[in-house]
């Protein structure tokens, strides 16, 4: 099992929180959110499937977190370094004409930031091993490409294996290796892009920030069901936010 929280006696596996958000977002057909990014001729279903991305992938690095125990509870800071260094895999797995292709720099903005007020450092490495972590991936892929399906998602499919074989031949060989993958996922390369990007396009910083605020307001919603309840002052901002802008 991969959890997304485990505290005590709250858990809540990942494939659970996923789909939670997933649920919001199939039920979009029209918002404020939506009339917005029209506004600058990108299709509704193109920028609901590149949420349903971000959603998929914004805590898929947790998976080298599962024996991270800090005070009885699991700690999955920097988690989101790494699923967005793997949303980028899977990003160039996507044939040139994907239309989510274009909103790219925005999905991966919102991964990488999503819990930018945390603060990130290296996941330890207590009994972990390969072993684990293979099969570990191999039950994301087949939760995932279950929600995929579910989701009609399907397209999205082979891709999403492609990166997951990439990822065991590249970094899940050894130790050394994995230890390789955290120290470049915490120097990502392409940080720096991103915010040039930001920096310079008005149109692309807007969709970052929209995506962003959007992927933020849904993990919470969804963390509030199983975790929080819905008595913190930022889960109601956040109640707020998707009832005004998406629903």
């Amino acid at each position: 099992m991969i959890y997304s929280y485990k505290q005590d006696s709250v858990e809540e596996l990942l494939r659970d929180h996923i789909e939670e958000m997933l649920k919001v977002l199939n039920t979009l057909t029209t918002s404020k959110a939506l009339k917005f990014v029209e506004k600058f001729e990108i299709p509704k279903a193109d920028f609901i499937n590149s949420l349903k991305i971000a959603v998929i992938f914004h805590d898929i690095g947790k998976i080298f977190y599962q024996e991270n125990w800090k005070e009885q509870s699991l700690s999955f800071i920097g988690h989101e370094r790494i699923s967005a260094l793997f949303l980028k895999m899977f990003m160039k797995n996507l044939d040139d004409e994907e239309p989510i292709i274009r909103l790219k720099d925005a999905i991966i903005f919102a991964v990488l930031y999503h819990h930018h007020a945390m603060g990130y450092r290296l996941p330890a490495f207590k009994e972990i091993s390969t072993l684990k972590l293979n099969s570990l991936f191999e039950e994301f892929y087949e939760d995932i490409s279950h929600l995929m399906r579910k989701y009609k998602m399907d397209f999205y499919i082979n891709p999403l294996h492609e990166m997951i074989l990439e990822i065991k031949k590249n970094f899940l060989s050894s130790m050394e290796n994995i230890h390789s993958l955290i120290r470049y996922a915490e120097n990502l390369p392409f940080e720096k892009d991103i915010w040039e990007t930001y920096l310079e396009d008005g149109i692309k910083r807007t969709l970052m920030l929209l995506s962003l605020s959007i992927l933020i307001s849904l993990d919470y919603e969804s963390a509030g069901k199983t975790r929080r309840g819905n008595k913190a002052p930022f889960h109601r901002v956040t109640k707020e936010f998707i009832r005004h802008y998406l629903q």
